[in-house]
């Protein structure tokens, strides 16, 4: 039995990461690694120590289930091929969740600074996903939402116990599972990488779109697995919740419009984490990405049909 599984997942046309190779070589060295690399189509690797698991046309979530049944560690290690690791972080971090009995643990993951006005939107979308919603509803416990870009789980805890019905939300489900299991979970602060955000307002329509979709699934899942609630408190935040925050600034600005304006700078600043370079980005983003989230409502709305 192995110390740790690695999988990464590559789909399409990706090309393989070769940071992530460099970092298992490196844990390699440190812990007894097996190396698990889930495509669409054999790569070009040499290195035996690497296996291919080749399955076209396959979503993250059935690769995932497939990647329990077949690891040879109680340890996982879930990386995507796109995010740039911050070595020395995700090595403390796998430290800590192996020196403990956490089942299922993450960190928090960045948006690559890239020129551009969508993927610096998405920088503070992901700062607002990253740094005061998903850790503020784990707080409560209130939270299934796992950021599936990095994430470690007890092979033994999930093993079975995911649902069969297929999702583009893994990272949602995986989480629900440890809500209604009553899992350890672990929130690290540390930043295990960074992700390359999407670079045009189409892709990152399309990518909401499919999120979309995502969370109707979700509904239709957590309602059999009696999570429903959790769902809905999930969407509310992210997707909801920005509705709320104008009502609010708007009944302010009737009676103050300097206060709802201090306040919606305020937020400007919490958003781009205090760094003035980044504010006319937060602001910009408060701006332009309630058009985004009512996309993803119509589309939304659309897939419930569907779904029912």
């Amino acid at each position: 039995m192995k110390d740790l599984t690695i999988a990464t997942f590559i789909s399409n046309n990706e090309k393989y990461n070769e940071d992530f190779l460099k970092f298992s070589k490196e844990l390699s060295q440190k812990l007894d690694v097996e190396i698990l690399i889930f495509t669409d189509k054999k790569i070009n690797i040499t290195d035996n120590q690497i296996k291919q698991i080749i399955k076209d046309n396959t979503t993250k979530y059935k690769r995932i289930i497939e990647l329990i049944k077949i690891c040879n560690s109680k340890n996982i290690l879930c990386i995507d091929n796109d995010i740039t690791i911050n070595h020395k972080e995700l090595t403390q971090f796998i430290e800590e969740f192996l020196s403990n009995d956490y089942e299922l643990a993450w960190g928090k993951i960045k948006s690559k600074y890239v020129q551009g006005i969508v993927p610096n939107l998405i920088r503070i979308d992901k700062n607002l996903s990253h740094d005061f919603i998903r850790p503020i509803l784990w707080k409560i416990n209130l939270g299934i939402s796992v950021p599936g870009q990095i994430f470690m789980m007890k092979r033994d805890e999930f093993f079975e116990k995911l649902p069969k019905k297929d999702t583009v939300y893994d990272d949602l489900t995986i989480g629900m599972i440890a809500r209604k299991n009553k899992f350890k979970v672990y929130y690290s602060k540390l930043i295990l990488g960074n992700e390359l955000p999407k670079g045009n307002f189409k892709s990152l329509i399309t990518q909401r779109k499919r999120w979309a979709k995502g969370l109707a699934q979700s509904i239709k899942n957590g309602k059999s697995i009696k999570m429903l609630k959790f769902v809905l408190v999930h969407g509310f935040m992210y997707h909801f919740l920005w509705i709320f925050y104008y009502l609010i600034l708007t009944l302010i600005g009737i009676n103050n419009t300097n206060i709802a304006i201090i306040l919606f700078l305020i937020t400007g600043v919490l958003l781009a984490e205090f760094k003035i370079k980044d504010l006319l980005w937060s602001v910009s983003y408060m701006i332009i990405f309630p058009i985004i989230h009512t996309i993803w409502c119509i589309a939304f709305i659309k897939n419930i049909f569907v779904i029912y």
